[in-house]
């Protein structure tokens, strides 16, 4: 199995990338999940067609999600949301506003992790495409389960955090019996978690591709991404130099420039299209130019990338 991640500045293109490679690789007969984790969720806007939170055909050879956290939440760990929505709840709030304060903060990158986990291991699938949220973000988001398995293994583990923390709502709360209800399922998130950590780790198995345009403010934020990922040993194999104008003189000159930025790491360019990209055909067209006759769930690069 291949995991290949997408991340990069919101606006840089990094949606309709993760679809054409998604695309382009059910063309090639692997059988393939596009997976969103981006709260923004583009994915029906790019491909054209309704995805929901349930794994959806889009074509022969691939099927498309988007997670939502609230729904993850609401179906499988809902005995936690009430218990902590009860103690507002209790103190006045209203309950719809309850059940937002609720959700702690972490709670939705947990429950997408969890999500993401559940979808890996769980199908069949060849290679898995999927869109992250904006580069700073995504990164603690992907190492959060490397993390959290170290914590579980060494302290005392993602629910005892929790769990104390909700322990200090108890005294407010007559919902004792929906804490433990939560706290039962504790081995089983830190085991989930420590399991997605390793294959996130794994070169052999996960790539995370950077996508940037030609503005300073991109190229920054993908550069300090490209760092951040090499500190939390997670694999850059591709930067993506995106929407490049080359009927400009002077960004065809960036654009010429920009791989010796990200040097030894591979780079690749797309034009900018006059529209905007839109449906399968279109993104189809995307992939090629982006990977041409290579396959995109090759690992491009592998080695450790340092200052």
């Amino acid at each position: 199995m291949r995991l290949v991640i997408y991340t990069g500045k919101g606006g840089t293109g990094k949606t309709v990338s993760s679809c054409a490679t998604a695309i382009n690789l059910a063309d090639k007969n692997y059988k393939t999940i596009l997976i969103s984790s981006d709260p923004a969720h583009t994915l029906s806007d790019a491909l054209s067609i309704n995805i929901g939170n349930e794994l959806s055909d889009v074509l022969s050879n691939l099927m498309a999600i988007e997670i939502d956290p609230i729904f993850e939440m609401q179906k499988n760990y809902d005995s936690f949301l009430s218990y902590i929505a009860s103690t507002f709840y209790g103190k006045g709030v209203s309950r719809t506003m309850a059940y937002e304060m609720g959700m702690l903060p972490g709670m939705t990158q947990l429950l997408s992790l969890l999500r993401i986990e559940h979808v890996l291991t769980r199908s069949d699938c060849d290679v898995a495409v999927v869109d992250m949220p904006a580069s700073g973000e995504a990164l603690r988001f992907l190492h959060f389960p490397k993390l959290a398995g170290s914590m579980g293994r060494k302290l005392v583990g993602i629910g005892g955090l929790l769990g104390g923390l909700a322990r200090l709502f108890q005294p407010l709360s007559g919902y004792s019996g929906q804490l433990g209800s939560f706290l039962n399922q504790e081995a089983d998130i830190m085991k989930r978690l420590e399991n997605l950590g390793s294959i996130m780790s794994n070169q052999s198995i996960t790539s995370l591709r950077l996508v940037t345009n030609t503005d300073v403010f991109s190229l920054k934020n993908a550069k300090r991404a490209l760092m951040s990922a090499s500190l939390f040993g997670i694999n850059v194999d591709v930067v993506l130099i995106n929407k490049v104008d080359k009927t400009r003189y002077e960004t065809k000159k960036i654009s010429e420039n920009i791989p010796l930025e990200f040097y030894p790491v591979p780079c690749r360019i797309a034009e900018l299209r006059k529209t905007e990209l839109q449906g399968i055909q279109m993104l189809r067209d995307h992939a090629l130019e982006i990977f041409n006759d290579s396959d995109p769930s090759n690992v491009f690069f592998r080695e450790r990338y340092t200052l």
